[in-house]
């Protein structure tokens, strides 16, 4: 029975004495070994990680794998303190009908090349903010986001601090907040630490004077191709009673493409162009109101709703969420 998911697979397919495969899972500390050797009737499998002694532990009996429908000969090992990183050999001794034992280590004419790099995985924690900069009446939205084995995305529990305090900075309910008397140009070091896990993380963000107006509309594509040779995405912008106006993105934010639109309506499209033609309208969005004053709106391409959180629109876009989202802890 396959208990877990494996994130690395060793295959040996052309050997002449039949077809062998080790399955590495360090999220679980498993290890699997499959053997597929006619006449034998069953195995072991023998290496450094056992000193190379045969015991029921690591003994390999016939059954049907799973992943592909083969009887094979199969072992699945849980190492329950896991491995050092590095280099393991191993071997298997097949027993056939008679009793004899067949050693199988290595692929063509190599000796003992039957090998596996065990490495330590560790989750990566990273700081996503609404925007790079920050001004008086304009927070910045904090999140931790948590990368994992397979690249699964978590939103971990966070508390928040300074890496120094500045007067006028403080940190209050996930969001960094300035008052008008921060100069411009300070630099605010934003620490964040995972709850239960030894995992920091730190973001720069600048103060800039408050020159900006309007809602920042910050746009996602899935394939992060935002431009290219022939094609852009750009905003068109609207109003009641105005013409529209075309309009590209002006940065990067942790999201996507961004820009401030004070315009009351948005669409964003693909414009594309060739030899003598242009299309300005070869893909498009939905229409969207900015008419609420918001300070932030989030738009997926292929997602017909609008978010006016960074959580929110994180959460919505990932697929492989892993949910562990709880109230974040006040800065201290």
């Amino acid at each position: 029975m396959k208990s877990t998911n494996y994130i690395e697979k060793f295959e040996i397919n052309d050997n002449e004495r039949g077809s062998y495969s080790v399955d590495l899972c360090p999220l679980s500390n498993t290890i699997r070994f499959t053997a597929k050797y006619d006449g034998c009737i069953y195995g072991y499998v023998v290496g450094d990680f056992n000193a190379w002694e045969k015991s029921e532990d690591y003994k390999l009996n016939w059954q049907v794998d799973t992943n592909d429908g083969v009887l094979k000969m199969i072992r699945e090992i849980n190492f329950p303190q896991g491995l050092k990183p590095g280099e393991y050999r191993y071997k298997y001794i097949l027993i056939d009908c008679n009793g004899n034992e067949i050693w199988i280590d290595s692929e063509g004419n190599e000796k003992n090349s039957f090998s596996f790099i065990w490495e330590k995985i560790t989750d990566i924690i990273k700081i996503y903010s609404s925007n790079n900069i920050v001004t008086y009446k304009r927070p910045v939205e904090l999140i931790g986001v948590c990368t994992g084995l397979y690249g699964r995305i978590s939103l971990p529990e966070m508390t928040w601090s300074l890496e120094k305090d500045i007067d006028g900075v403080k940190i209050e309910n996930g969001y960094l907040i300035v008052n008008d008397n921060v100069k411009e140009g300070t630099e605010i070091i934003v620490c964040g630490k995972v709850i239960d896990k030894d995992l920091i993380a730190t973001k720069k963000i600048i103060v800039e004077s408050n020159k900006y107006s309007g809602t920042l509309v910050h746009f996602y594509l899935e394939d992060n191709n935002y431009q290219g040779h022939d094609y852009i995405w750009n905003c068109w912008l609207f109003g009641e009673n105005c013409n529209g106006e075309e309009r590209d993105f002006a940065f990067n934010t942790d999201y996507g493409f961004a820009s401030y639109i004070k315009e009351d309506y948005l669409i964003i499209r693909k414009k594309q162009w060739g030899n003598n033609w242009i299309n300005y309208w070869s893909e498009q969005t939905n229409t969207y109101d900015l008419k609420g004053n918001y300070k932030d709106i989030y738009i997926a391409y292929g997602d017909a709703r609008r978010y006016t959180s960074l959580k929110s629109a994180i959460i919505a876009t990932q697929t492989n969420i892993k949910f562990a989202i709880i109230p974040t802890i006040p800065a201290r």
